[in-house]
Order: C-alpha cells, then structure tokens, then sequence
C-alpha cells in the first residue's frame, strides 16, 4: 500500500464565474481519484478551493487543465510553499565582521547555534547580547544621555 503524498504546494484557486464552481471541483476530484498526486480542500476563509500538489510540475499541469483544456477562467492565489525541513543534529557558527574605512572601523562578531527541538514543540527563539557598547540597532552603539 502506498503512503499518501506529501502536499508541498497549496494555491487558492476562484471561478470567475459561479457556474463554474462545481465543474472545478468535479476536475479536481477527478485527477486526484486518476492518481495524477493533485488534492483539494474548500478555503475556510473564502468561498475559493485551496489545490494541493506535489511540485511546480503538477502546480502547471493542475492549472493548464482547467483554463486551457477546459476554458475555464480562473482567479489564482500565490501558491504556498511548506517547508518542512527540520536540523537532525546542533549546529554552531561563528561569524567575525572587520571592516576598517577609516574612523573607528566596524567590528561585530555574531554566534549562531540551531539544535533540534522535540517534535512538535513548534520553533523556539533566544537571543543575547554580550559586551558593552552594544546595541540591535542599526548605526552602532548610542551614547548615554547623563
């Protein structure tokens, strides 16, 4: 038995006209029982469908099928893009910027470690800053105002 596929891409995809609401839908229901790896889900948001595929190549196919073989007008959404790559081990990098244009010069020095999380846990972000004279914002440490 084979595992179900792994919808990469999602785009919302309208009629222009109501009539042809369930004609889409039909199509779609059509390909994704043919095997041609194409889902389809009703936009909770909307009253568009959101397709599903599996790559650029069914991305155009899904498209080609319904405007040119069977002229039907669409209004398409952006297509949405999972990403679902996930770091297997910790990773460390260091990163030193020295750059010296007369004046005081630039100087930062950057640490950045990714680690896995527990499955699930979603994404967690901590950030610190060391050292005097430091600042996030653009342009260098500020002076005091004593």
């Amino acid at each position: 038995m084979s595992k179900p596929p792994v919808w990469l891409i999602e785009f919302t995809i309208k009629p222009w006209f109501a009539a042809d609401v369930e004609r889409v839908v039909d199509l779609l229901a059509r390909m994704a029982s043919e095997g041609k790896h194409v889902g389809y889900s009703k936009d909770a948001e909307g009253d568009g469908l959101i397709a599903k595929v599996i790559d650029e190549q069914h991305l155009d196919m899904v498209i080609d099928i319904l405007t040119r073989t069977h002229k039907i007008e669409l209004k398409l959404g952006a297509p949405r893009v999972a990403y679902r790559e996930t770091p297997a081990h910790a990773v460390e990098v260091d990163y030193r910027h020295k750059k010296q244009a007369g004046g005081t010069g630039q100087f930062s020095r950057v640490k950045l470690r990714l680690e896995p999380n527990e499955a699930g846990a979603g994404n967690e972000f901590q950030s610190e800053i060391v050292g005097e004279g430091t600042s996030c914002q653009r342009g260098g440490p500020r002076k005091s105002d004593n």
